[in-house]
């Protein structure tokens, strides 16, 4: 089963998330800051990770740039989860080493077909 890991504060995103890729058949890892990036993608070894940009402690533009300089798991892709994705904020996101983006309020269905995109596709479980 891949694991996405969820980067989030939000504890609402958190759970719909989380509920919502397991019954996709996906595991799910979850982070609620930044701060123990490196170490959680090690131990996990996500297929995917889906990260908001404004996060505490850490933003999402200090994490990306801290994934892409980690060799072992620079290759991982990362969609960009934020409120702000405007064309001028997509193409900073694209430029700072994001694969995708996903704009909060995120439609469901946008969300599985880019996870399925980027893990592969996975039938939904009952």
């Amino acid at each position: 089963m891949p694991t996405v890991l969820l980067i989030d504060d939000a504890p609402i995103i958190i759970d719909m998330v989380t509920l919502l890729l397991r019954r996709y058949g996906y595991g799910v890892a979850v982070l609620r800051d930044g701060l123990k990036l490196i170490e959680t993608l090690r131990q996990t070894r996500p297929a995917l990770v889906l990260m908001d940009i404004s996060l505490p402690i850490k933003d999402g533009w200090t994490l990306i740039k801290e994934m892409r300089l980690t060799p072992d798991v620079a290759h991982i892709p990362v969609i960009a989860v934020s409120g702000h994705c405007d064309d001028a904020n997509k193409s900073q996101m694209m430029l700072a080493g994001y694969n995708d983006t996903l704009s909060k309020p995120f439609d469901i269905e946008d969300l599985v077909q880019k996870v399925s995109f980027y893990v592969g596709q996975v039938r939904m479980c009952a």
